[in-house]
């Protein structure tokens, strides 16, 4: 009877070694995307957030997950090519093929690395890394391509491989994949992250095995796994009554001039079972499609334009509602909706145009001030006895940086023969741009370069100032300068980490837009439907 009782001891995971296990496996979690975050060199993995780590059982169901909303299938896709039985302590696989994974990748840049892990002899468990790195090749930089027709555009497709067979990895297949890459240092960065977070978890779960023994670990995880289960039902049968339920929603675009297309979705529910059927939905397009007082006052830049009517006169000119906002505000809800800053609750969107501004969010909110001015932040005084600036005042901002400034600095350093390549830029023009100095800048013009950097300075210093007042979770570098792109954003970034507090920047990304001209478009898109649409 002594005997049983120990058979049973070892073998059946009791309620509070259940709650060790359960902390264990966050804690291995946890630990496994630090070593990412920390290590990883591209910004979609660094100050973006696109990547996680999750834990399997030793058949490949998911124990621990991730708060990111992905579905799929992760180890299924290396089953298929590599059965269970033929896996070894020390193997790697890696894929990012889209359809292989059923919807695990949701597009070709997401990498996903994953390594089995043995206890007492047998596969008992699987570690996972998943990340977005930052370009694959395909047809733009970045592998970010919404002017794409198929997946083959997007960048090189690997399916599911063994790339390491017992710690020994194939340099050869990784040797092609960097290959293909713009940017082949920061892939091979982003990689050994990856595989590190992974080896890590490995490591650890081994140590949680060593400690309560293969058979009651694995009984921890089949009570979780059911555990899970049972509250996934619960919590679903609550929130969806049964019955058939359908829905149709519309996507405007795939950016290839053909639309709408229509998405309809069929629910329906049973006691036991929940099937969404979308078979309805219109086919496929050639683009990608991603699911997602009315008058200005005495503006600097456009003196004419004083108190006249635009809302309305265009409100009669085309028979439609019309809402009329600072540029800068339509950007920021742009980004607020499908750009990064789209799970932020408070941050700030800074256009470096012909002027500066910046849209402020708070709560989820755009805040536009008592009399619609909030954000003017190229009015703010940078130098007392600076230049003269348009709204009449010296040493704002804008008189030092912004789209007009940088031209009449770099036209003057062409004209002083201070650059030549600016020099050879301004012939046949009559003035430079901040287009320009962009291409002088890649050229590795020394002039261009400190007039970058001299105004992300001064930008970063107005900024660090907004960040010990305000707090944001993350600033968005966008407008016309901001393709100066990395040179200016790491200026920006060191005064803002140099001048603000600690507290405030420990975890404050400043961060380029990535959805470049196309912000205000679909800012401004929101911000009509959103007052057309409203329900109050």
């Amino acid at each position: 009877m002594a005997q049983d009782s120990a058979k049973s001891a070892a073998t059946v995971c009791d309620p509070v070694t259940l709650q060790i296990v359960r902390g264990a496996l966050r804690a291995i979690q946890g630990e496994m995307e630090a070593v990412i975050e920390r290590t990883a060199m591209s910004p979609f993995i660094r100050e973006k957030k696109d990547f996680y780590t999750a834990l399997f059982d030793g058949t490949g169901r998911l124990i621990v997950g991730s708060n990111l909303p992905l579905s799929g299938d992760v180890v299924g896709p290396i089953v298929e090519h590599y059965p269970l039985p033929t896996m070894r302590p020390g193997d790697i696989y890696w894929f990012n093929d889209c359809y292989a994974s059923k919807g695990a990748v949701s597009h070709s840049p997401d990498q996903v690395f994953v390594a089995p892990v043995f206890a007492e002899g047998k596969l008992a468990a699987f570690a996972q890394s998943w990340a977005h790195f930052n370009d694959i090749g395909g047809m733009r930089a970045g592998s970010l391509s919404p002017d794409c027709t198929e997946i083959f555009q997007e960048g090189i497709i690997v399916p599911p491989v063994r790339v390491a067979r017992e710690g020994v990895i194939v340099e050869e297949l990784l040797r092609l994949f960097y290959r293909n890459s713009r940017f082949p240092e920061m892939v091979k960065g982003d990689t050994r992250a990856s595989m590190a977070a992974i080896r890590l978890g490995e490591r650890r779960l081994g140590e949680l095995f060593a400690r309560f023994g293969l058979a009651r670990t694995t009984d921890a995880f089949e009570r979780l796994i059911a555990e899970t289960e049972r509250e996934l039902r619960r919590k679903l049968r609550a929130l969806v009554p049964e019955g058939s339920h359908t829905f149709t929603d519309t996507v405007d675009s795939d950016g290839q001039g053909h639309g709408p297309i229509k998405l309809r979705y069929r629910l329906d529910v049973t006691a036991e079972h929940i099937v969404l059927d979308t078979g309805k939905s219109d086919d496929q397009v050639p683009g990608p499609v991603n699911f997602q007082a009315g008058a200005p006052v005495s503006p600097p830049i456009m003196p004419g334009w004083d108190k006249y009517p635009v809302r309305d006169a265009l409100s009669r000119e085309l028979g439609c509602p019309v809402l009329v906002d600072n540029d800068v505000n339509v950007m920021a809800l742009g980004e607020q909706h499908t750009g990064v800053a789209r799970s932020a609750s408070a941050f700030l969107f800074v256009k470096i145009g012909t002027g500066i501004g910046c849209g402020i969010v708070v709560d989820r909110h755009l805040y536009r001030g008592a009399d619609g001015c909030a954000g003017d932040i190229g009015h703010i005084r940078s130098e007392q006895n600076g230049p003269l600036c348009a709204c009449g005042n010296q040493g704002c901002l804008e008189a030092f940086f912004g789209g007009a400034a940088l031209a009449r600095d770099a036209t003057a350093a062409a004209r002083s023969g201070r650059s030549a390549v600016l020099a050879e830029m301004l012939d046949g023009v009559d003035e430079l741009t901040a287009e320009h100095v962009g291409v002088a800048l890649g050229r590795g013009d020394a002039v261009a370069l400190q007039l970058t950097r001299d105004g992300g300075r001064r930008v970063g210093a107005v900024l660090a100032n907004l960040v010990s007042f305000f707090n944001p979770g993350i600033i968005v570098i966008g407008g016309g300068v901001a393709g100066l792109g990395h040179a200016l954003l790491a200026e920006i970034r060191s005064v803002i980490y140099r001048q603000s507090l600690p507290l405030a920047t420990g975890n404050l990304p400043v961060v380029l837009s990535e959805l470049g001209g196309d912000a205000g478009v679909i800012g401004a898109a929101r911000l009509i439907s959103d007052a057309v649409y409203a329900t109050s």
